[in-house]
């Protein structure tokens, strides 16, 4: 078992590995029917047709098992960061869209007065 599986938890508990061997076994299997039943002209056409069986994700089940379950976990990460900041989004584009704009800089000069910045300008503004 891989490290990240161990005991099959995220497979479902198959065994990767003795699933490979049983695929190439079916493999090869196939390949001697197919050998059997196509002449050489044939075959030559049918293997030019088709692409190599392991051309996605290469001979290892494990890895490319665990590439797909890292994959899914970054696309569902996604997926919760979109709907967080779609809903923060909403929110504040509701709260933006429903104060007036000149409100917002009524507020700004009431915050600034409020948390005391007249006693910093009090001396500035006698000499300007």
């Amino acid at each position: 078992m891989s490290w990240w599986n161990p005991g099959g938890i995220f497979t479902g508990g198959i065994d990767l590995e003795a699933e490979q061997v049983r695929g190439e076994a079916l493999d090869n299997q196939r390949y001697e029917l197919n050998q059997e039943t196509y002449t050489p002209e044939q075959w030559a056409i049918y293997q030019s047709h088709i692409q190599a069986p392991d051309s996605a994700y290469g001979t290892d089940v494990g890895s490319a098992v665990g590439d797909s379950f890292i994959e899914g976990a970054q696309d569902g990460l996604n997926n919760v960061k979109g709907g967080i900041k779609g809903t923060l989004n909403g929110v504040g584009s509701f709260v933006w869209g429903a104060i007036p704009w000149w409100v917002w800089p009524v507020a700004i000069v009431g915050l600034f007065i409020w948390l005391g910045g007249l006693t910093l300008l009090k001396g500035k503004l006698a000499k300007a």
